[in-house]
């Protein structure tokens, strides 16, 4: 199984004013082991920078201090400190995230490192599928593209709509494919493209500063893949895509479609257990308040 081997440090970090001054302070070198223990814990989880037991479980200190193998003391002091300084910070949910993650570490690369296993499953089932098939034809995937393979590594995507106003009405592509695979590019019109665009447009929207994707393509085709191996319906997946980039947990979780489909059964199971909870709240309140009326 592939997993994460190495995160990113960089060579001035004891330049850096925060850390020299950590390093003034009582238990600075605890303090600093920690630091490191945390951003290890982070590469390890893969999740963005997030560092969590569960999605509905947050670590405690007592927890990470177990984990580290260090005094509950020292482990909440390193903590205050680093939240101080904005080296890490907490969300709603109170899941621990450690700030600019995405800026110091190689987010495709992790990205790519968190779906290897799972793409290499989902092929072998596909070719498991296809084993009784006659021998196939060659699959025509020229089309009229207009972009080649060597000009899409980083596309400027255009908004040519607003985010919710985008169609998703195209048929998505058989679901059967040939063994034999053929490089495809996906171009605009073409719904694993609309799609991706979407995606973008959600996180442009949440983050205005993002300007580019490296490799535009690849997005396209993990779409495919959510589409075609995975079989989720357009209207389900657009309906997901909208609930991720509205929650506070999973819009800071998700940066890619190949991180949608990596977590797309947890994210369906919350989206409905929310979405079954919302009218008992409701009714539970309604006798709350009825309640505090008088006879």
């Amino acid at each position: 199984m592939a997993e994460v081997k190495w995160i990113k440090l960089n060579v001035a970090m004891f330049d850096d004013d925060k850390i020299r001054i950590i390093e003034t302070m009582p238990e600075a070198d605890s303090i600093l082991v920690i630091w490191v223990k945390l951003l290890t814990l982070a590469g390890k989880k893969n999740m963005n920078g997030y560092i969590f037991l569960t999605e509905n479980i947050p670590y405690t200190d007592e927890m990470l201090a177990g984990l580290f193998n260090r005094p509950l003391t020292t482990v909440r002091l390193a903590l205050e400190t680093f939240n101080r300084f904005n080296m890490i910070n907490y969300n709603e949910s109170n899941h621990l995230h450690i700030t600019n993650w995405d800026k110091h570490q190689n987010i495709e690369g992790l990205d790519k490192i968190r779906e290897q296993t799972r793409r290499r499953v989902a092929d072998y089932r596909e070719r498991q599928k296809e084993l009784p098939e006659p021998e196939p034809t060659e699959c025509n995937v020229t089309g009229n593209a207009t972009v080649t393979q060597g000009n899409a590594t980083e596309i400027d995507i255009e908004e040519d709509k607003e985010i919710d106003n985008i169609s998703l009405s195209e048929k998505p592509k058989d679901k059967k494919s040939s063994p034999k695979k053929e490089a495809k590019t996906f171009v605009k019109g073409d719904l694993e493209f609309t799609i991706a665009a979407y995606i973008f447009n959600k996180m442009r929207y949440i983050n205005p500063d993002l300007k580019k994707i490296k490799d535009f393509q690849k997005w396209c085709k993990d779409v495919d893949y959510i589409l075609r191996i995975d079989e989720i319906d357009k209207d389900e997946l657009k309906e997901t895509i909208d609930w991720v980039y509205d929650n506070d947990f999973w819009k800071g979780v998700v940066s890619s479609p190949s991180g949608l489909r990596k977590n797309y059964q947890q994210i369906r199971t919350k989206m409905l257990a929310e979405a079954s909870q919302k009218p008992r709240q409701r009714e539970r309140l309604f006798y709350d308040v009825d309640d505090l009326i008088p006879h």
